[in-house]
């Protein structure tokens, strides 16, 4: 099965909730592993691509942006 790609719009609000959600179940999902495995690798990599739209609502306050950023 193709990949198909879905067109979602949120509002400031909902994607500042959004981003809490995500950064409870990060935490939540990795918090107690000693290493890093696929399941955080995948989480990271869809992690980093929401955080990037960040910008775009004027919610920069939330992110640490690192000037080089290196994939597991």
């Amino acid at each position: 099965m193709l990949n198909k790609i879905t067109k979602i719009e949120f509002t400031k609000d909902q994607y500042e909730t959004l981003l809490k959600i995500m950064y409870c179940g990060e935490w939540i999902l990795n918090s107690y592993k000693t290493k890093e495995d696929k399941v955080y690798k995948e989480s990271v990599q869809f992690e980093q691509f929401i955080f990037s739209f960040a910008k775009d609502f004027k919610l920069e306050k939330m992110m640490e942006f690192k000037s080089i950023f290196k994939p597991y």
